[in-house]
């Protein structure tokens, strides 16, 4: 097989030749590991089984000065008008909220991005991809509610949805109408997987009850996933959530989605996920960015390698990757132990 094949065959449920993969590395890391085997291009030197098509515009960046206010020295605005600066940690961002004090009646005079796509342009990306041989996966983007938080603040909005759901309600639909275009262009551009997501968990639990997401934040996801079929039925719908997400794959599945990633094993059952949801969902991810390649050897990388495909693997339906981007801290034995691991089991 090759690797396109690899991970459709994967992520239709069907035993491949061997278990596709990728990583991401944070900045310092990527550097670390491309010293350590004397290449840059990680991606190349590793062969992951999926390349990413980024989406092509022509969209400016509109004038955000009267929501954002003075802007701190090195402050970037994104496309839609949320900033951010560093941190004081590796590479973690400072956002900027630039509707942090809008009310309803403020919404329509926003600026809203179009986003226009260029669809010759990212085609002819996932042509190239699929000529090479790998799957072609659209970049991850957010779904409404993480961009309802970065507009808006996660602790505002999270309020706004307990307090002022007829606000909530109209942020999220104004941002799915949006997300939904997008989503569709990468559809249109042929892409074998689209990506898409909001990080709904903690550690423990769902950011807020499985009632409230259903009454909340599934409507505006189903109105995206509605788009991208209307382009296209086979095309396959990825979803990324970070931390517990149990309560809610069930609901993930039947909105229509067909591949549950990053499937953090530090916040869920994963054994559990593939038991109850296998049947309609593939999984991408389960390895513990935060725990076994941060904390382990290489030996434990190894052996949790062989327990998900063992596991997770049964029958098809995994694509193995650490659940998050790898920090600074993962010893770079790690990161090779888990690439040898699959390659030669």
């Amino acid at each position: 097989m090759n690797p396109r094949e690899r991970v459709l065959c994967a992520f239709g449920h069907k035993v491949p030749d061997r278990v596709p993969f990728n990583m991401r590395f944070a900045p310092d890391l990527a550097r670390k590991v491309g010293e350590a085997v004397g290449e840059t291009n990680l991606e190349a030197y590793f062969d992951y089984d999926i390349r990413f098509v980024r989406y092509a515009t022509d969209q400016e960046t509109m004038d955000f000065s009267k929501y954002l206010g003075d802007l701190p020295e090195g402050a970037t605005v994104a496309p839609w008008g949320n900033a951010h600066v560093k941190g004081t940690f590796h590479h973690f961002l400072r956002r900027i909220n630039p509707m942090r004090d809008l009310t309803l009646d403020d919404l329509d005079d926003y600026p809203w991005p179009a986003f226009e796509p260029k669809i010759d342009e990212m085609r002819k990306q996932v042509e190239d991809i699929q000529a090479a041989g790998y799957a072609a996966v659209s970049n991850y983007e957010s779904g409404s509610y993480e961009q309802a938080c970065a507009l808006r603040g996660q602790e505002q909005f999270l309020m706004d949805l307990a307090g002022d759901p007829e606000f909530a309600e109209a942020l999220l639909t104004r941002a799915s109408e949006i997300k939904a275009r997008k989503a569709a262009a990468n559809a249109k551009a042929g892409v074998d997987v689209v990506w898409i997501g909001d990080d709904l968990g903690t550690q423990k639990a769902l950011v807020f009850s499985p009632g409230m997401w259903r009454r909340m934040i599934r409507p505006p996801l189903q109105r995206i996933v509605d788009a991208i079929r209307s382009v296209r039925d086979d095309v396959l719908i990825a979803y990324h959530s970070c931390g517990h997400v149990e309560p809610v794959a069930g609901d993930l599945a039947d909105v229509g989605i067909d591949v549950l990633e990053s499937v953090q094993p530090e916040a869920n059952n994963v054994a559990k996920l593939k038991a109850l949801h296998g049947d309609r969902l593939a999984f991408w991810g389960t390895m513990g960015a935060q725990s076994t390649f941060s904390h382990g050897t290489a030996e434990d990388v190894r052996v949790e390698v062989r327990e998900r495909i063992a596991t997770m693997g049964k029958g098809g339906g995994l694509m193995l990757a650490p659940a998050h981007v790898l920090e600074p801290e993962v010893p770079v034995e790690n990161v090779l132990a888990f690439v040898d691991e699959i390659v030669t089991i």
